[in-house]
């Protein structure tokens, strides 16, 4: 018995990093496809230049396919650095980091996406911390609740993550970085 159930772990392991790869690869296919558009349509800004590609809430909608549709509801994260190259990882069902350290990652980073499979868009007390750390070094951030409900952070309101329910604006989270789970209010 013991080793059927070894198998079947192994099989299982074997079939979400399947799955993992594939998550990371659908969301490079369509960021390559976004640079190819890029370059056809102004062949003269290097897309490296490029500001805001990463706020294409098409791009987000990518995103959270590979986070629900390809693995089974487990969080995703995208960094986009300074040279709009993107960094991608996968995690658990309620969080993400880097299995492996990124390299060549250039600061500073335009923008990190990253989802709650869950169902909610709003930062997390460690979503909190991470903003508190790379606020110097990170331009704006996205959590992805589902489609059409994110919250968006910029390093103008490091204080606060606006979320929109239907791309509509529904409340702003506002929170402390003196103590980063404290939620200090929200605003609808």
């Amino acid at each position: 018995m013991t080793e059927y159930v070894n198998t079947r772990t192994q099989l299982d392991e074997e079939q979400l990093q399947s799955k993992r790869e594939m998550a990371i690869e659908y969301i490079h296919q369509y960021w390559d496809n976004v640079r190819y558009t890029w370059e056809m349509q102004n062949p003269r800004v290097p897309f490296e230049d490029v500001e805001f590609l990463a706020d294409n809430l098409d791009f987000h909608t990518r995103i959270w396919e590979a986070s629900t549709s390809i693995l089974p509801n487990l969080e995703v994260q995208v960094v986009v650095d300074a040279k709009n190259k993107i960094h991608v990882s996968s995690g658990s069902a309620g969080y993400v980091s880097w299995q492996q350290n990124p390299k060549g990652i250039s600061v500073p980073i335009k923008c990190w996406i990253h989802t709650h499979p869950f169902g909610s868009a709003y930062f997390s007390g460690t979503d909190i911390r991470t903003v508190t750390a790379w606020q110097p070094l990170m331009e704006t951030a996205y959590v992805l609740g589902g489609e059409g409900h994110y919250g968006h952070w910029n390093q103008d309101e490091p204080r606060q993550l606006e979320i929109y329910q239907d791309h509509e604006f529904m409340r702003t989270q506002h929170f402390s970085f003196g103590n980063p789970t404290q939620l200090l209010e929200e605003e609808e």
